[in-house]
């Protein structure tokens, strides 16, 4: 079995509130920001 590097990636308070408040502002869902943030949507911004 190969073992993928798997790292959970963590983000800044500040990125998060900025991430939060484009989810509030704009209407969009996770994906829709994630996209413009160039985040993977298959990963959650976690806090």
């Amino acid at each position: 079995m190969i073992k993928q590097n798997l790292h959970r990636k963590t983000y800044r308070k500040e990125f998060k509130l900025q991430t939060i408040k484009m989810i509030i502002e704009q209407g969009n869902g996770y994906r829709g920001v994630a996209s413009e943030l160039g985040l993977p949507y298959h990963k959650m911004v976690r806090n």
